[in-house]
């Protein structure tokens, strides 16, 4: 028997997700309702540019 644990899960608070928000090493997984979506934006970031969409999720708090 493996003792390799396959699957690892543990929920992140509002705080932990809001600090994550410029960390591009690591994703987030999150739970809600999507509530609405925006067009996708393409600001310049450093001289290029990126795509952007805005999405809303309604969470239980």
């Amino acid at each position: 028997m493996n003792s390799i644990q396959k699957y690892c899960f543990e929920f992140a608070d509002y705080d932990q997700i809001q600090n994550q928000c410029y960390n591009y090493t690591y994703l987030i997984d999150v739970v809600g309702k999507l509530v609405a979506v925006e067009n996708v934006e393409e600001p310049q970031v450093n001289g290029a540019p990126r795509k952007l969409r805005n999405l809303q999720l309604l969470l239980k708090e």
